[in-house]
């Protein structure tokens, strides 16, 4: 919940490092909501963020994370997902 109300104050965000964590489809869901605010993001540096999870999770997992981006005009330059 704080970096989420973190990620929603921050302007411009341009760059969300996420990286070495791990989230569930539920904190997805809450960061993903955060990011559709955010159409000047342009870099999303996410390697690591499912090391925990079964593989199962990780789809739905990232489509929480990007809902908002595909709809919010967003031009993404790069993502990390490694």
């Amino acid at each position: 919940k704080d970096l989420c109300d973190e990620i929603e104050k921050y302007k411009p965000l341009k760059e969300l490092r996420l990286e070495g964590n791990t989230i569930n489809e539920e904190a997805a869901t809450t960061i993903g909501k955060a990011l559709e605010k955010h159409n000047e993001i342009e870099r999303l540096i996410w390697n690591d963020l499912f090391t925990t999870r079964l593989k199962t999770e990780v789809p739905p997992s990232l489509i929480k994370l990007t809902q908002g981006l595909l709809t919010n005009g967003s031009h993404i330059l790069e993502i990390n997902l490694s």
